[in-house]
């Protein structure tokens, strides 16, 4: 993880956003593909089973209506509504066809075409007949139809019958059983969401607690090594070596450190009275430099001025001292004048 403490402060913070533009894309993706495809497992439930039961339900009422119409023609036996039993019979026949056909459409399971295709020739039998019967009823041969349809279309009515039957059932079972599964598929769906977004938090936590101390933690160093400094403590040393802003910001400090030290050891020197120090002046904007530098300019000329004074004072007193024994030795050579006046002032007197 070197490299990534010598990064920027931005391409930290860049490669944080960056790695929750990507959770966040995979959160969306996901739940975008989970859309999807419970979208295309409803859509599959709607075409195939809905719209089965549906048609096959049609289908199945429309040839019940059409053997209902049969029987009632039969009963009836009204020559002047024949045509008005014939258009509806060919109304059901083309209204079974057409729900047929679309049922056919939509089939996709192998089972489904498997009993779609008894079904088949069962009704193209039955229309067969049904063709019969409005022939013999367009000719009043009531019997006939009677016979067809109480007789010979028997067997194939009741087979129509029980393959829409069929037809109704699989596909009721069938939308039970994928209605169960689109469910399932949600509560995965659900599960892998819900995982997903722990994840992409936990991640987001961990991402900016770490980079949060990447940044903070050297900072505070920083701060402690400013605080320590600021008590005139020296002896501090540098502790951050990265490559970023923070880590230019503790080398610029330990350069601090460094010629505060620097003018600490000159301070030094001149209170232990060596004036012969060389101060270093940093810039033309080291005021404290070059206040120090004139200070030992200051204190060496002072220094100068005091022994040139000592040596005058030094002078002054050998030249007093020096009257002093000439005043010493006039007064002795007086006295010795003053007694050999005396004695001769003595000597006349005795005389």
């Amino acid at each position: 993880m070197k490299w990534f403490y010598n990064l920027k402060i931005s391409k930290k913070l860049l490669i944080a956003f960056l790695i929750m533009a990507v959770i966040a894309g995979v959160v969306g993706v996901v739940g975008l593909v989970n859309i999807m495809n419970i979208n295309d497992a409803d859509t599959l439930l709607f075409e195939e089973n809905t719209l089965g039961i549906m048609y096959s339900g049609y289908a199945s009422t429309y040839f019940q209506g059409l053997k209902y119409n049969v029987a009632e023609m039969i009963l009836t036996g009204d020559d002047n509504l024949i045509d008005d039993y014939v258009n509806e019979f060919n109304t059901y026949i083309a209204a079974i066809d057409d729900n047929l056909a679309k049922y056919e459409a939509g089939i996709i399971s192998e089972k489904d075409r498997q009993l779609y295709d008894e079904l088949e020739p069962q009704w193209e039998e039955f229309k067969s007949y049904m063709e019969e019967v409005i022939q013999y009823a367009q000719k009043g041969q009531y019997n006939i139809v009677k016979d067809i349809l109480l007789v010979d279309a028997v067997g194939t009515g009741d087979a129509v019958r029980d393959s829409l039957v069929k037809l109704v059932d699989y596909n009721e079972e069938s939308a039970v059983n994928r209605a169960e599964t689109n469910t399932e598929m949600s509560r995965i769906a659900e599960t892998v969401m819900i995982i997903i977004i722990v994840i992409g938090v936990a991640i987001a936590v961990f991402m900016g607690v770490f980079i949060s101390g990447a940044i903070s933690k050297p900072i505070k160093k920083v701060v402690a090594a400013a605080e320590r400094l600021a008590l005139g403590e020296m002896d501090i040393e540098r502790s951050i070596f990265t490559k970023d802003e923070i880590g230019e910001l503790a080398e610029a400090f330990t350069k601090v450190i460094n010629s505060t030290r620097e003018q600490a050891a000159t301070v030094q020197r001149i209170a232990d009275g060596d004036l012969t120090v060389d101060v270093h002046i940093r810039s033309d904007k080291d005021l404290l430099g070059q206040k120090l530098a004139q200070m030992v300019q200051n204190l060496n000329r002072l220094v100068k001025n005091i022994l040139t004074a000592a040596e005058q004072v030094t002078a002054g007193a050998k030249q007093i001292s020096d009257s002093a024994v000439q005043l010493s030795h006039g007064a002795t050579e007086q006295a010795s004048t003053i007694e050999e006046l005396s004695a001769s002032i003595e000597e006349i007197a005795q005389q």
